[in-house]
């Protein structure tokens, strides 16, 4: 099954703004826990400036396409959004030295060892919301110079959005049957909804725009679902899948566009304790 997208008219000026800046705050926060910041010497985890940062403005581009056979030019078919690299330099502290400033450099390199699982970097756009991404490291890093020293970060998102770091919210009773949840997205990408309805309920139906999302289940009182948009599971309270009660076909799985739109859902036998609850993260691409 596709995964569509509902276009949605927003006004230029209705997205919450979102730059490039290397003046601002950052905050790496490794697999294991590590936690460095940058441009913020009141913080006690800081280890340096940022002097550039590369691939906040966009991810790589994968191309389909073909040559036209003798003619100029090529035929376009539809192209795609591929990682996110961003690269981060600049000098470290350079009010520290010796076995401080080595400490730092132990802490820059344990925050960006992420190999078998994600970093995260954090920061907050001037105008805008907190953000982040989550990335790997796809280069060895590199410190050199000797009494200012410099750094270069590598790291790689396999998400190429960037997503605020607190989630939005919505939540309706569903006890008349059916609700409906108004989300709004303030990026400039779509985004994936993470949906629970509480029970009782008999076989819940979402429909967003023209698409809808249909399940064959019964549940009762202090049992849920849960359905993850964005990894594609089906799930009840205690975590396990009910991906089997989904109507396969007629049933599609949707993102939210950028701007406000609404998820209606329906169900019947329920009570005032169904209720149903979304989440979502404003995205940027």
């Amino acid at each position: 099954m596709a995964s569509h997208l509902v276009t949605v008219a927003i006004g230029s000026d209705a997205a919450t703004p979102f730059g490039i800046e290397t003046g601002i705050r950052y905050e790496l926060i490794g697999p294991d826990g590590t936690r460095v910041t940058f441009n913020d010497d009141t913080d006690r985890d800081f280890v340096g400036y940022v002097e550039e940062i590369t691939g906040l403005d966009g991810a790589e581009v994968r191309e389909s396409y073909e040559q036209l056979v003798e003619e100029d030019g090529a035929r376009h078919f539809a192209f795609y959004h591929g990682r996110r690299p961003v690269t981060i330099t600049g000098p470290l502290n350079p009010n520290v030295f010796g076995t401080a400033a080595n400490r730092n450099i132990t802490r820059l390199l344990r925050a960006s060892n992420a190999m078998t699982g994600d970093a995260v970097l954090r920061w907050t756009p001037t105008g805008g919301v907190p953000v982040e991404i989550s990335a790997r490291r796809t280069s060895p890093p590199r410190v050199s110079g000797q009494r200012v020293k410099t750094y270069q970060v590598g790291l790689t998102a396999a998400d190429p959005r960037i997503y605020a770091t607190t989630p939005s919210t919505a939540s309706q009773p569903l006890s008349s049957g059916s609700a409906s949840l108004v989300c709004a997205n303030a990026g400039s990408a779509s985004t994936s909804p993470l949906v629970t309805i509480s029970g009782p309920f008999i076989n819940p139906t979402l429909t967003y725009g023209s698409l809808s999302m249909g399940l064959t289940l019964t549940m009762v009182a202090g049992q849920a679902v849960t359905i993850d948009f964005a990894n594609r599971t089906i799930v009840n309270q205690a975590g396990t899948s009910t991906y089997s009660s989904l109507n396969y076909t007629t049933s599609q799985w949707f993102d939210l566009a950028p701007g406000s739109s609404t998820i209606v859902a329906s169900v019947t036998g329920a009570t005032a304790a169904t209720i149903i609850n979304a989440s979502w993260r404003s995205a940027w691409i």
